[in-house]
């Protein structure tokens, strides 16, 4: 007869885990949970880092390359020294476009440059204050059919209107408000089309007309220069020819409101946001007179090389440590038909020579 021997080593099948092993399996899972997040926030933190950073770059660098692509473009078939606008008589100022109800100053001349130290709105407060600038920029459209378009006709010039004529095939490029140069061996002057005629050719620019010319340029009898009227030959009353350029005029500045801005604005229409979280915008010049380089140049036509400097901002802080992430670009522009500046004095040396 055998007797049953009980082996209290062996594990009964419906036992379970001690009150010991089971904190022990707590804790681990915990610290392993605990690990699991650190690393997950921290590579959260690394990619937010990482998206602001390449935001701001990308939105600084954009920014940066778009006012230096119209300073490069600035100057071209415009007159050296400017385009002449109304003055003297009762000329009245000209309409700038930007922030605040500006005008162009009243030197007689519209410079392929018109700057505007601390114009802009003022970042900051107290001694971090920066008082950004703006600039408005001239330039003709290279790639518009109607450049250097010539006109056909004599203009016809009234107290209140003013025509040209261009064939019509050119006319069909012109649009109501489309700004154009007129050059000729007198002069030039600056227009404002307030209708087309495609059917004849003939673009008409009436005073006032504050629709298709918000600038006020179209002004005919009342000053004593820088109209229409300079192009027709003094006593003989003959027009030498004309050609018709299409102008473009862009101001930059910057709009601080949430989000901050820079701002891009052709003639007078509305402003149009085109690169987020700039929120300072200085410029240099390097003059061929007067102090330089300076912000503020006393002569916009002896400037001939500009530097732009934008600082961009991240819209929130770093989510590990509050900071809050900027970019700063400069970038040096040459302009051109500015002022020309004999570097190496080549007449002298010639003579000496």
């Amino acid at each position: 007869m055998y007797k049953t021997i009980h082996n209290p080593s062996r594990t009964s099948p419906s036992a379970g885990y001690t009150l010991l092993e089971l904190l022990v399996a707590m804790s681990l899972s915990l610290i392993l949970f605990g690990l699991a997040f650190t690393v997950a926030q921290q590579l959260n933190n690394i990619a937010d880092t990482v998206s602001t950073m390449s935001d701001v770059n990308e939105n600084v660098r954009a920014a940066v390359n778009m006012v230096s692509r119209d300073l490069q473009q600035s100057g071209q078939n415009i007159p050296v020294g400017g385009i002449p606008i109304p003055s003297g008589g009762s000329a009245t100022a000209i309409n700038r476009p930007g922030p605040g109800g500006l005008t162009f100053p009243a030197t007689g001349s519209m410079p392929v440059l018109t700057t505007g130290y601390a114009l802009g709105p003022t970042q900051g407060s107290g001694a971090n204050a920066i008082n950004t600038d703006i600039v408005t920029i001239i330039t003709v459209n290279q790639t518009s059919p109607f450049t250097q378009t010539p006109v056909t006709a004599n203009p016809t010039v009234a107290a209140g209107q003013a025509t040209i004529t261009v064939s019509t095939a050119a006319a069909g490029n012109v649009t109501p408000g489309q700004l154009i140069l007129l050059i000729n061996a007198n002069g030039s002057c600056l227009l404002a089309a307030s209708s087309v005629n495609t059917a004849t050719g003939v673009i008409t620019f009436t005073h006032p007309d504050t629709t298709h010319d918000p600038l006020g340029v179209n002004q005919f009898s009342g000053p004593t220069s820088g109209t229409i009227n300079q192009l027709q030959t003094s006593g003989s009353g003959a027009w030498p020819t004309i050609l018709a350029y299409p102008v473009t005029m862009t101001t930059y500045y910057l709009d601080t409101s949430t989000p901050r801005r820079l701002m891009k604005q052709i003639t007078m229409a509305t402003a149009q946001p085109v690169a987020l979280g700039i929120n300072v915008m200085t410029i240099t010049y390097t003059c061929s007179s007067g102090p330089s380089p300076t912000r503020n140049p006393s002569s916009p036509s002896s400037v001939q090389k500009v530097a732009l400097t934008m600082i961009g901002e991240t819209d929130h802080q770093n989510h590990a440590n509050a900071q809050w992430y900027s970019k700063s670009i400069t970038n040096a522009v040459a302009i051109q038909n500015l002022d020309f500046y004999n570097k190496f004095n080549l007449n002298s040396n010639l003579t000496q020579n």
